[in-house]
């Protein structure tokens, strides 16, 4: 486990840049269309994990879209970003959905302080 992230973060400087221009992006545009700087914030770091996870994934399995090294790159960091975006959207519908169905009128389990239990 620890050397599959080790691989993960050896990059070269096109790879580094390519990813993290593709997250600032990504950020951006949760930012634009939230308007919560929090938000995207919370999100930023799964999208770098995936796109690299992604390149690491791309390289390790020798999947090829298209014969340019630079271009393949590309493929997998967007691959990568969109994937974790999408399973931060399911998480975030998913905590959203729990929350919703707490019950609102619940008994406290201990009374609150300058009240006497009935």
């Amino acid at each position: 486990m620890l050397e599959t992230l080790w691989k993960m973060t050896l990059l070269d400087e096109y790879t580094f840049t390519v990813v993290m221009c593709m997250v600032v992006a990504a950020f951006s545009i949760i930012r634009g269309m939230t308007g919560s700087t929090v938000f995207a914030l919370l999100y930023t770091p799964i999208m770098a994990f995936g796109a690299l996870a992604s390149n690491y994934l791309f390289r390790m399995n020798f999947f090829v879209v298209v014969h340019d090294k630079d271009s393949n790159v590309i493929a997998a960091s967007a691959t990568g970003v969109l994937a974790a975006l999408i399973l931060m959207l399911v998480a975030t519908r998913i905590a959203i959905y729990v929350d919703s169905h707490k019950p609102r009128n619940h008994r406290p389990l201990l009374p609150e302080s300058g009240r006497e239990l009935p």
